[in-house]
């Protein structure tokens, strides 16, 4: 059969079944119609739904975000208005309470309330940041002595006292070796139980150990004299002393 018969024997069918149920052809269109406004109702209602949440809800959580942001704030201010509350507070009792004034350090002790050594007692140290020294200083200056730290010779007076202050120690390391390296101005510090002192170098030199000049037990000039072999290298035995003279700058005097 060719196209343009079975198309006329279509649109003939067609003719005879429009002719013969006309209202199938009414109702058809009229069917699609109202599914098109059931669907747009549908739709107009889920818009509505929708606005509604849309507009509603968001306000509500917004309202509760606004009110915890509103309740955070208050209490940071809170926290700061304490927080300056208490600073005002430390400021006042501050500007309150008078300053402690450090008592002056004496500037004279009496030899009565001090304690004079026994032989063989540790009263003190002996140091020099500059120099690295640091050792115990001991009343007295046997050999059992000096192998414990620097000696005073007992025949001296003691430190802030007027006169010499003889202080003799080994040349090694541990003990006077650093003095090798002493310069005039360098500061010597005596901690003793009954003070503190600072000494500057006045002089170094090198004398004969028997050589009694080097000393004077009988002068009321203060001075600080320490002493060890000499040289810091070789054999035992030397017969030769460093000498090293410093003059108090800091520390009270004693008194008799």
């Amino acid at each position: 059969m060719k196209a343009s018969a079975y198309h006329n024997k279509i649109n003939s069918v067609e003719q005879i079944n429009k002719e013969e149920h006309p209202c199938l052809y009414l109702i058809f269109p009229f069917n699609f119609s109202l599914l098109i406004i059931i669907f747009l109702s549908l739709l107009f209602a889920i818009f509505h739904t929708f606005n509604i949440n849309l507009f509603t809800i968001p306000s509500a959580l917004l309202s509760s975000e606004q009110k915890s942001m509103s309740s955070s704030k208050s209490t940071l201010q809170e926290e700061i208005a304490l927080q300056l509350a208490a600073a005002l507070d430390t400021a006042r009792i501050a500007r309150d309470t008078p300053a402690e004034t450090p008592l002056p350090e004496p500037t004279s002790i009496s030899l009565s309330e001090i304690s004079v050594p026994a032989h063989g007692e540790k009263f003190g140290t002996i140091s020099s940041a500059r120099l690295g020294l640091n050792l115990s200083l001991i009343y007295g200056d046997t050999n059992a002595i000096l192998k414990q730290g620097a000696g005073m010779y007992e025949g001296s007076k003691l430190p802030g006292s007027a006169g010499q202050t003889i202080i003799c120690a080994h040349n090694t390391a541990k003990y006077f070796g650093p003095l090798e390296h002493a310069e005039i101005g360098d500061i010597l510090h005596i901690q003793t139980s009954y003070a503190e002192y600072d000494y500057e170098i006045a002089e170094t030199k090198v004398a004969s150990m028997y050589d009694t000049s080097t000393y004077d037990l009988n002068t009321t000039e203060e001075t600080l004299i320490l002493y060890t072999c000499y040289p810091f290298y070789g054999a035992p035995g030397k017969k030769d002393r460093l000498f090293i003279y410093a003059k108090r700058i800091a520390g009270p005097s004693l008194m008799s």
